[in-house]
């Protein structure tokens, strides 16, 4: 909208610009003046009277004539505009109009473009800067970029051939002496001089050339165009594979593989974390052999994917009880490495899943889940079982250099300087890496939100990526989708090795025995949902798994009796049936869990 107001505008200058111009040429061609003017005062000056007398004649009859055929045309003109208006009515005085005023707005237009040229001509005469949206050959843009870091006292050797991107132009310079962090240093003041975008500048150091430093100068959003993230369908992907989680400034899919990794998302109010965690979370509950686990102390987390998501958590207690069921996990699938003829890490299968843990506002857990978070990190890797943490701030009391040091995947969201250099570390800011001159999204304006810096395998060069983004109704159709196609189980051998290691480890058998995985999966079917009638439940638990095909609301209920939970009448748009409550459900569950020593499936 902005663009087309600033076209509409400009093209409107033109037309003034050329009206003003035609009119300056028009009307002393219509008075005579440029033909008899100069000949006249010749007369007078040489005292010929009766020449003077003949010249002045001959002038009025031309300016008459030059001047009754241009107010006939004029006449012409708007005799058929309102005939036409007669037939067309208001359109014929438009397309008048338009007729009228194109040619001028084309004068004015050829007339601006020649004195911007002008202009840069004149400074390139007398060596200044000028703006990069002046450069129209590779050349003048390589000549721009040179004067430009020149005048900021960056002494440089050349330049390499500019490239022109649909976004603006990438440059490469070679430092005649110095640090590229020098450069990066000036890149705000550099802005100024070639009169671009606030962030519209990039550096790039090589990494096999410290001398040489690829600018990238964008004149317009290089994500303009961005397509939304792809549409999975349920199964369609495998975990140990990289999928497209972004877009890269040079317009290439960015990918990422969640294959036993650990991820690190920072990001200030606004900078899009809830944005990236819905794109992740959506590849991995579309993958045939991996949970998504969705942990979240507050706000509502990945509530958006529903039944796609294996498990939930919102207490503190419950977040505690879900990070010691994934150590539990993390800890035992080594232990059955030989018995299962894996090798030396966790094959996993559609049979035999991975695990991937959302923790969204890391800061805002217990000083226990931090710690199990902690030793998470250490033992989740070989037995696929990652965690990807989301945080505001990155500072040492809040994430912890145990966390930022050591993740191997890091995507930095608009942010702080200092957050910079705890998670990439300090030498980053120099090289390149500059989130901090993102600016998260502020009102109604959407500004950077999603832009981010994407520390990775295949992706250790700092260039500005921005997350595909997932719209809220088709992440709720996707979860929808997931959950009535079924979601991929844990192995019954983890869950017997982890509750022998447990039992070992002086851990007792919960007094009342529990269907632990009907309960998982009753709330499974619930998703988002507050309340559901039995006659609904029922067909839930059997798209999840075939073993419930049979179930009654009797045996449902006999399920659920060792919890504590009873079957009530229920209300659902004015219509009262037997039924249950996510709220008791739930609250009776992670009672269970905190009372128990066992394990969740």
């Amino acid at each position: 909208m902005f663009a087309l107001l600033r076209t509409g505008w400009r093209t409107l200058g033109d037309t003034k610009r050329g009206l003003v111009w035609s009119w300056a040429r028009l009307a002393p061609y219509l008075v005579a003046y440029t033909d008899f003017a100069k000949v006249v005062a010749n007369a007078v000056k040489e005292g010929e009277a009766k020449r003077e007398k003949r010249l002045r004649a001959q002038w009025r009859r031309a300016a008459w004539r030059r001047t009754a055929t241009a107010v006939a045309m004029a006449f012409m003109i708007m005799a058929a505009v309102l005939t036409a208006a007669q037939f067309y009515g208001w359109l014929a005085y438009l397309i008048g109009a338009i007729l009228v005023a194109v040619p001028f707005a084309v004068i004015g237009a050829v007339l601006r473009r020649r004195g911007e040229q002008e202009q840069a001509e004149t400074d390139r005469a007398m060596g200044q800067p000028f703006p990069i949206a002046d450069a129209h050959t590779r050349k003048e843009a390589a000549d721009c970029v040179t004067r430009a870091v020149q005048t900021e006292g960056i002494e440089l050797r050349g330049t390499e051939e500019a490239v022109r991107q649909p976004w603006g132009w990438q440059v490469p310079v070679i430092l005649q002496r110095g640090t590229p962090d020098a450069l990066i240093d000036k890149l705000a003041a550099l802005e100024t001089t070639l009169d671009l975008p606030a962030g519209g500048l990039l550096a790039t150091p090589a990494s096999d050339r410290r001398a040489r430093v690829v600018l990238r100068l964008a004149l317009r959003d290089p994500f303009a165009q961005m397509p939304e993230a792809p549409q999975y369908e349920p199964g369609s992907l495998s975990i140990v594979d990289s999928h497209v989680i972004a877009q890269r400034m040079d317009g290439t899919d960015l990918g990422l593989c969640l294959f036993g990794a650990h991820v690190v998302v920072i990001g200030v109010p606004g900078a899009g974390k809830s944005v990236t965690l819905r794109t992740l979370a959506d590849v991995v509950s579309a993958c045939r052999d991996a949970q998504a686990w969705d942990l979240a102390p507050s706000g509502d987390g990945l509530d958006v994917l529903g039944g796609a998501i294996a498990r939930r958590a919102r207490t503190r207690e419950g977040i505690e009880r879900a990070l010691a069921d994934a150590l539990d996990y993390a800890e035992a699938r080594p232990r059955l490495f030989g018995q299962l003829g894996m090798g030396d890490s966790w094959q996993v299968s559609p049979e035999r899943p991975a695990v991937v843990l959302f923790i969204d506002e890391y800061p805002a857990l217990s000083d226990e889940a931090k710690e199990l978070c902690v030793r998470l990190l250490r033992a989740g890797r070989k037995a696929r079982i990652g965690v990807v943490f989301a945080a505001s701030e990155a500072t040492s009391d809040t994430l912890g250099r145990a966390i930022a040091d050591t993740l191997p995947t890091k995507i930095m969201l608009p942010c702080r300087n200092q957050d910079i250099r705890l998670v990439l570390g300090t030498n980053r800011v120099g090289e390149g890496w500059r989130p901090d001159r993102l600016n998260p999204e502020s009102g109604e304006a959407s500004e950077d939100a999603g832009k981010c810096y994407i520390y990775a395998a295949k992706a250790r060069e700092p260039m500005i990526s921005k997350i595909r983004l997932l719209p809220r109704d088709r992440a709720h159709r996707n979860g929808a989708q997931r959950a009535t196609a079924g979601l991929p189980r844990l192995d019954a051998d983890t869950i017997a090795e982890a509750r022998k290691n447990r039992a070992q480890r002086g851990g007792s058998t919960p007094p009342t025995a529990v269907d632990e995985q009907a309960v998982v999966d009753v709330l499974g079917v619930f998703g988002i949902r507050e309340e559901m009638w039995t006659k609904d439940i029922l067909p839930g638990l059997v798209a999840r798994d075939q073993r419930y095909q049979g179930w009654t609301g009797r045996t449902l209920a006999t399920v659920l009796r060792p919890l504590k939970i009873s079957a009530g009448q229920v209300r659902i748009n004015g219509t009262n049936l037997n039924g249950y409550y996510l709220a008791d459900i739930t609250e009776k569950w992670e009672k269970y869990q905190r009372d128990s020593t066992s394990e969740p499936p």
